[in-house]
């Protein structure tokens, strides 16, 4: 009996020692997770969810669905973007919930009582690759200059050379007055959607907002992305944490 057990435990104790030097020094990468985004549900809009820092598991997202008073509700998910939802139910009213596949709650929704009015097409003023060296090599993030209106929650990144059909290639949380990082290159200790991705220097892009009532706007002009406007920047300077 005393074999039986000790056995798989040295097993798995040389696993674990075969293991330990693939990791030694590497962190623990940051899974990505899904969250709702927006869960005032407008008469004109639709539920968003998305990858957040934090949250459930982002390979549950897909399963995520619209109940009311514990009935199902239809519901038509369109993807926006890599990890980004949009959830539209046929029909509206009080007690409408967000669920998982096993049907347990994930948040409520609200149904918004009136709606500001839709949002017109980005302003792009510049927009640029800027690359940053690290330990593990370059690092690149889109950057853009936008003018931000208050009711815009998130800046959507399309590739203009992509049909028009096609969803996003990337997206980011805004704020007025704030620079947007349009796309990241991920750390080593982060994994970001599959399928979110940055356009290179000399390609076409547009913009597109996403409003807090979860509507999108018309797309903006295409746009060049362009080199680092800033020939004093240091690429040896820390990018800033995401």
């Amino acid at each position: 009996m005393i074999m039986r057990t000790l056995i798989p435990l040295l097993t798995l104790a040389a696993l674990i020692l075969e293991a330990a030097p693939a990791h030694a020094g590497a962190c623990a990468p940051r899974v990505p997770l899904a969250a709702p985004i927006v869960s005032t549900l407008a008469p004109d809009g639709a539920v968003i969810a998305g990858w957040s820092p934090s949250g459930r598991g982002l390979h549950e997202l897909a399963t995520w669905r619209l109940r009311m008073r514990g009935k199902r509700v239809k519901t038509t998910s369109v993807t926006l973007a890599p990890g980004l939802l949009a959830l539209t139910p046929s029909r509206r009213g009080r007690g409408l919930a967000m669920v998982d596949d096993r049907g347990h709650a994930v948040a409520p929704i609200t149904i918004a009582a009136t709606t500001a009015p839709a949002l017109a097409a980005p302003t792009i003023k510049t927009l640029f690759l800027r690359i940053y060296q690290t330990r593990d090599g370059a690092r690149g993030e889109l950057l853009a200059d936008l003018d931000v209106p208050d009711d815009a929650i998130i800046a959507l990144l399309y590739d203009a050379s992509e049909p028009a059909t096609a969803p996003a290639v990337s997206w980011t949380r805004v704020a007025p007055g704030v620079q947007a990082t349009l796309y990241a290159d991920p750390h080593r200790c982060q994994i970001k959607p599959e399928g979110m991705r940055s356009v290179a220097v000399g390609g076409k892009v547009t913009v597109a907002w996403l409003d807090r009532f979860g509507r999108v706007s018309p797309r903006s002009a295409p746009f060049t992305v362009g080199a680092d406007p800033d020939p004093a920047f240091d690429p040896d300077a820390s990018p800033r944490s995401r």
